[in-house]
Parts: C-alpha cells; structure tokens; sequence
C-alpha cells in the first residue's frame, strides 16, 4: 500500500480552492458571447460539469460546492434532457447568475430526404413552452443571459410572449436568432405559422436594464419606443424591409440609446414604405459620442445615405466594413456616408485605428480619399480571399499600393506621409509578391511596415517568407476561420497594437 502512495494522482492532493478554479476553466462558464453558439459548442457546456462530477467522490464534492459550475442552462431539441435535470442544475448553481441558451431548429440536422412533420413541431414547440420554460422562468430572478435560436417566427412569438414580463434585475445580454424553414414540405402543414414575419409585441424583456442585444431575423415592435436606456451593444443581422424599422424608428432608437459602444449591422434594410418616408439630410441629427466599435455589411446605397445623414458619430476606433458583400458601387456610397465631413471639419474616419476591409469589384475612385482621412489608423486587415477567377476582380491592395504613390496621400505643407501611426497590416489569401509591391509602397511613404501577418493557409514558399521577414520586424501567420478569414478581432489585433507601440517591445497576440 505504501508503495502505491507514490503513484497515486498528484491532483487529487490539490486544494478544492484550486481544483475549483481548474474545473471553472474547463467548462469555460464565462457570459454568452455575441456571436451565435452551434449545438456542438453549447452542449459540452451543459454535460461537462456532469462528467468532472462523476470522476471521483473529492472530485464530486469538489463540483458540487462551486454553483457556478451549474450555470448553464441549455434546452435543445436535439438533446435528451428531463425537467428534473434543469431541477437538479437550478439547485446546485445556488444563487449563481444563469445563462439561458436555448436551441430549437429540429430541421438543422434532418436528412435531405425526409420531409419536416409540422404537427410534431407544433407539438414540441408547445411543450418547450408550456412545460420546459415555465420550468426556467422560476429562477427567472437569476438569469444573466438569454440566447434563443429557433426556427419560425411562430416559436420565437410564442417563447418571448411568455418571458416578456418576468422580472430579471440580473439580465444584461439577449440573442434571439430566428430561421425560417426553406423546405418543400411545409406547404403541407400550415405556412402562415411556419414562415409568416411574426414580430415580437414589443421590445424583448422591457422591464430589464439590458445591456446588449443581438437580434437576427427577430424584429420588435419598432412602433414602440425603447426601454433600454443603458443599451451599450447592438447588433442587427437578417434584416428586410418586411421586419426592418423605419429611418424616424431607428433614429429614435439610437437615440434613445446614447450609451451604446457597439453597433453592428448586416444584411440589414431600413422600411421606406411606411408613410411614404423621403429622405430629409435637414432633419435632426443623432451623436452617439461613446460609440467605439463600428461594423456595417450588406447595406444598400440607400440604406446607407439614410443611416449616416443624421449619425454623428466622432469617435469610432475599430471599423470593420465586411466588404467582401460589397461591389464598387456600393463601397462608394458607404465611403461617402463615413467621409462625411462634421461641422468642425472632422469625420467618422478621423478616429479610426483598426480597420478591416474586403474585396472591391471595380476600381474607386473615392479610396485615395477615404485613406486620407485616416490618420489614425493603426490596423488594417485586408480579405484578400479568392472569390472568383474573373480577371476583372481587383484585389485591394493593389489599389492601396497605386493610391499611396499618389500625391493625395502626401501633406505638401508640411511635408509628413498621411496614415502616420500605420504600422500592423493582416491579409489573408494574398499573394506574396503583390504583398511585397504594398510593403515597398509603405516604405515609399516614409512609414514602413512593422508588423506582417497572413493566415496559416496563404501559400507562401519558405523563401517568399525569408524574403517578407527580413522587410518587417515581426512576420507571421494566424489561424483561419473556416471561410479563410483571420480567426482573430480587430479588438485583439488593436491592443496588441498598442502594448507593441506604448512599451516598445514585441508584438504579441497572446499577451
């Protein structure tokens, strides 16, 4: 027996404190993100403080004792749960706050060949409900988020039609994901329940002090004013003009929301047919002076005028432009609205310090100017993604290169190189000697590059990296996501920016 001490787990030998905080870190119980979660990223949350409770009877009590382990309530069709589990959860998270993520697209994973039976959805649907989420709304005094990703409209009316009015001082963050099921079999139950443009009653949970929101294919009731005084993220994302507000509604949104930080926008369309709205540049204008993260896809050229006409936002710091949606025509338009000048001369563009842009179908002729009112930028990441073999297809940065040899980016009076404080640049998919064209171009400019990097799939040959790290100081490679984007945030790349920058040391994503 003294011989097998030796070889027992070192671990158990931890202090509960510490093996605690191990386990905390494991099932990674931190606040919903503002991104939408995957059944294969939302369960292991749900299963793994089950699984460390089962390991050993210190590990147990270990577990059973830190009720933040048991914060996660998740709720999915695809997972078999019964109510006296969410009982069990309840108790053993204590008075911890909960997060609430609830999954209910039962089409997601059906085969291609089987047709969706209506009735047993509507059945499901109101046995969420009825049963499930009576269950959750008794601890509804806890909950410090909620995420619902569901399919219909039908479902999702039904779910905040019985949330709306309950009491949660704790609930700060909201996610309400809606699909609509595209099957040829729906015709077969009843489609006006199915796929109508159901639109909540009124603002979701308008007793709560919320502080971000994140709505895809979810529409309140824009005729409403806003309860969120508080609101510090916004993002809208599947909106048309069928569930979008109108401009005087979202003006009026936003200005009932001078707190907001973070306003993101894609896919999104203004109403233009309620009373007939013509666009007033005259018209009141709404500053939203605490707004740092700017990030707008997929709008049209009138979607654009109508949402910068009366927006006075000076003081963005990172804006992301998804332009791979863009062709040339709507870019131009979307650089007019942001280049807009203010009353003192400045612009959006002025306080911009880390930038991500995509693909341009056509050349512009508004980028030599757009460039020269960013004299603050410090990040740019560039999508240089395939998306095509059409030569006509002009990757950026070889009308960066051609627009910072141009006279519009030099200040004659006092003879200093616009985009002074430039130094990080990311573009994934680019090709090495178009990269080195643009790293000769910086250099041209009097502000050379300082920091490299593409993603672990650009193919680059061992020499054209010798070649790209002897021009930079630090030249490397990130992980891509699955669309061959940078799988990391302009947030992340700005601030290791900065610690590179303020302690003059090395560039570090990791810190």
């Amino acid at each position: 027996m003294r011989a097998a001490e030796g070889i027992q787990c070192r671990i158990n030998r931890l202090p509960a404190e510490i093996l605690s905080k191990i386990f905390l870190h494991a099932c990674d119980t931190s606040t919903l993100s503002q991104q939408p979660k995957f059944y294969v990223q939302v369960i292991p949350l749900y299963v793994q403080p089950i699984d460390i409770s089962h390991v050993c009877q210190y590990w147990r009590n270990v577990a059973l004792a830190n009720g933040r382990l048991w914060t996660f309530m998740v709720v999915s069709d695809m997972h078999r749960y019964h109510l006296d589990r969410l009982d069990a959860f309840m108790h053993r998270s204590k008075q911890s706050p909960l997060h609430i993520f609830i999954l209910w697209t039962p089409s997601w994973n059906r085969p291609d060949s089987d047709d969706m039976d209506w009735k047993v959805f509507f059945q499901m649907g109101d046995h969420l409900v009825g049963k499930t989420l009576k269950k959750l709304v008794t601890s509804s005094d806890r909950w410090k988020s909620f995420e619902i990703a569901v399919e219909t409209p039908w479902l999702m009316s039904r779910i905040l039609g019985e949330v709306n009015e309950v009491t949660s001082p704790l609930l700060t963050d909201v996610s309400l994901h809606t699909t609509l099921y595209n099957g040829e079999d729906v015709d077969e139950w009843d489609p006006s329940l199915a796929n109508h443009n159901g639109v909540a009653c009124c603002f979701p949970f308008p007793l709560c002090d919320l502080r971000t929101i994140y709505f895809e294919g979810t529409a309140p009731d824009w005729t409403r004013d806003s309860p969120y005084r508080n609101l510090q993220s916004l993002r809208l994302d599947n909106f048309n003009e069928e569930n979008a507000p109108s401009v005087p509604a979202f003006r009026r949104f936003l200005t009932a929301s001078p707190a907001l930080e973070v306003v993101v926008l894609r896919d999104f369309r203004f109403n233009f047919h309620v009373h007939n709205y013509i666009l007033d540049y005259d018209g009141p204008v709404v500053e939203l002076p605490l707004l740092r993260h700017l990030s707008i896809s997929g709008l049209r050229p009138q979607d654009d005028q109508a949402l910068f006409a009366h927006l006075r936002i000076p003081n963005v710091e990172i804006m992301d432009l998804g332009c791979d949606r863009f062709d040339g025509i709507l870019w131009d338009f979307t650089v007019s609205g942001l280049s807009t000048t203010y009353p003192d001369g400045s612009s959006t563009l002025d306080s911009v310090q880390a930038l991500r842009i995509g693909r341009i179908q056509r050349r512009s002729t508004l980028l030599p100017y757009f460039f020269s009112r960013l004299i603050n930028l410090r990040v740019l990441v560039v999508e240089c993604i395939p998306r095509g073999s059409s030569e006509e297809l002009l990757l950026p940065l070889q009308q960066y290169s051609e627009a910072l040899a141009t006279s519009a980016f030099e200040d004659h009076e006092s003879n200093v190189a616009h985009l002074p404080f430039f130094t990080t640049l990311v573009c994934p998919g680019i090709a090495a000697e178009e990269l080195m064209g643009f790293i000769t171009a910086r250099k041209r400019a009097g502000i050379p590059l300082r920091h490299v990097f593409v993603t672990n799939d650009t193919a680059f040959s061992d020499s054209d990296k010798a070649r790209i790290s002897k021009e930079v100081e630090l030249f490397g490679e990130l992980s891509s996501s699955e669309g061959g984007h940078a799988d990391i945030s302009l947030e992340d790349l700005l601030d290791a920016h900065r610690r590179a920058e303020g302690n003059g040391g090395r560039f570090c994503i990791s810190c």
